[in-house]
């Protein structure tokens, strides 16, 4: 059987963080998703020109772009992406 693969990339400034969601979508044998990691706006604008992605997962906490405004960079370099923010709530 031939899957096709997801392909994500996850913005996340915490290598740990980013290691743990890295590691919950792609863990399973056969997993449907391709992560792509990156950490911060330059990075992430040349990735988003280079590569076409199906989702985007989003740290809404950017130090470099933090919320609505990251959002908007990201939605401006790629409109027709799936675009995942959650916005963290332990302080």
């Amino acid at each position: 059987m031939n899957i096709s693969l997801t392909t994500v990339l996850l913005i996340e400034d915490d290598p740990a963080d980013a290691a743990l969601i890295q590691a919950a979508l792609t863990a399973a044998e056969g997993s449907p998703f391709r992560v792509e990691w990156v950490r911060d706006s330059p990075m992430r604008s040349n990735v988003l020109r280079r590569d076409r992605f199906e989702v985007v997962l989003l740290d809404l906490s950017l130090p470099d772009g933090p919320g609505l405004d990251a959002f908007d960079q990201v939605f401006l370099a790629a409109p027709n992406t799936l675009i995942l923010g959650p916005q963290r709530t332990d302080g």
